[in-house]
């Protein structure tokens, strides 16, 4: 069905509801954020069975043409969180004649191994109802939320749709008041999106989505560890957020690696040399490790990150190393046998990266020939590319920390490469370092005239 596509109580108990709620959100930060007239694209654009999404970032404006479509179309972001709040304005720009005309949110979106969606939709109509349904695996529908009427609606200007999620309890807002509640434990957690239904054009503005503090961790963006890939293409071979206590423990040297309420915490604000905690499988021969840096502490200047292809079996240990520093650089770097080889230097982001909230280091590789292509990235973005052509062999990964530097690390994630997602990720990459490679040499023909 083409609407499921991805490119996606009493007065005194519903005060405490909303209190307790608030509270339970109050550390919630920024998760996504689209005005429609930037050049990042959060949600699909282009044509997609009868229905057409498009932005428009002269106007400011996101927009769904389920003009053709029977059933309606949405656009999605899959990351999956439980507790969260989403918002957007949505606006009924036009409608075939007898169509029902409505536009609304998606959140808690899911999908399960067949790619088969569920969601629930805060629907608000162009006749002045609002209601909420459950979208079971793209077959069934049910409402949770039952419709009502209300003079709040504007038929013609922009209304503000608002939904805060608190696990199975949620609370919806229409142009800033508040309209009810309902609790459902179908759906534990999932994305959110945008709707507009069958026979219709809506357009929206100013989507946020905020997410509780304690969730931000963990999560590999919608378009996958470098912004080209679902999370769903590639095998997921290892994850872990420190519950079981997998690594090592205790100090080593001069630095303390100990297991806290909020992660597993590397402290090597003592050291003189790096201090690095490993696991030597599983291992994956070309895959993406993606590592969450919770909160670093200390030198500015000094780095911390992963490790893979990470191999101790002589006594000498032999890995690759992607570090960041909270000065705004990173370097990527080669131990063979204790003997390190810089393949990076350290060198400028090229974008802004927020130290004061989680951070997501990824490091892909495949193979290309007789070496290794490795691909670097920070929070869904990629920085940079180059090809060892003397690689090391497959081994385990690791979590590294420079001296003078205390890191807590929320989650770690192996991905495999599928035989799919290695052919689309080479054309990705490639496409990619296409952009970088015009990019640069424009820069220097700038500098040279």
């Amino acid at each position: 069905m083409e609407w499921m596509t991805r490119a996606a109580f009493k007065a005194a108990v519903v005060i405490l509801a909303i209190l307790a709620s608030s509270a339970a959100l109050a550390a919630s930060g920024i998760y996504v954020q689209d005005d429609f007239a930037g050049n990042e694209r959060f949600f699909f654009q282009g044509t997609l069975g009868d229905s057409t999404y498009t932005y428009h970032p002269k106007q400011g404006f996101y927009e769904i043409n389920a003009m053709k479509s029977k059933s309606g179309a949405l656009a999605t972001i899959t990351d999956a969180f439980s507790r969260y709040e989403v918002s957007a304005e949505a606006q009924f720009y036009d409608a075939a004649p007898q169509a029902t005309t409505y536009a609304g949110i998606v959140f808690h979106y899911a999908e399960d191994e067949r790619q088969r969606a569920s969601f629930y939709l805060f629907a608000v109509f162009r006749d002045g109802y609002y209601g909420v349904w459950r979208v079971d695996r793209e077959a069934k529908r049910s409402y949770v939320f039952p419709l009502k009427k209300t003079e709040l609606v504007s038929p013609a200007d922009f209304n503000r749709i608002r939904v805060r999620a608190d696990g199975s309890r949620f609370y919806l807002y229409l142009n800033g008041i508040f309209v009810g509640e309902f609790q459902d434990h179908t759906l534990n957690a999932g994305g959110v999106g945008l709707y507009a239904s069958g026979g219709s054009i809506a357009r929206f503005r100013r989507f946020q989505w905020r997410v509780a503090a304690d969730e931000a961790t963990g999560q590999i963006p919608a378009n996958g560890p470098f912004g080209w890939l679902p999370s769903h293409d590639y095998e997921g071979v290892f994850q872990d957020d420190f519950r079981q206590k997998l690594w090592r423990e205790g100090e080593s040297g001069t630095a303390d690696f100990t297991y806290t309420d909020t992660g597993y915490e590397i402290d090597n604000s003592r050291g003189t040399t790096m201090a690095l905690s490993y696991r030597s499988r599983p291992i994956a021969d070309e895959g993406i490790v993606l590592v969450v840096f919770k909160k670093a502490e200390g030198s500015e200047r000094n780095g911390f990150g992963l490790g893979f292809a990470f191999d101790a079996a002589s006594g000498a240990p032999s890995y690759y190393a992607f570090v960041i520093a909270r000065d705004g650089t990173f370097k990527l770097f080669k131990t063979s046998d204790g003997v390190s080889e810089v393949l990076l230097p350290w060198q400028e982001l090229p974008f802004e990266v927020d130290f004061e909230r989680p951070v997501l280091l990824a490091a892909g590789y495949l193979r290309e020939g007789s070496g290794l292509r490795i691909i670097v990235g920070v929070n869904g973005k990629p920085l940079a590319s180059i090809l060892d052509e003397k690689p090391l062999q497959p081994g385990g990964f690791a979590l590294l920390a420079a001296p003078l530097v205390r890191t807590t690390v929320s989650a770690v994630t192996l991905l495999a490469l599928t035989e799919k997602s290695q052919e689309v990720l080479r054309n990705k990459l490639d496409a990619w370092l296409k952009t970088q490679t015009a990019t640069l040499e424009g820069e220097n023909e700038n500098k040279a005239g």
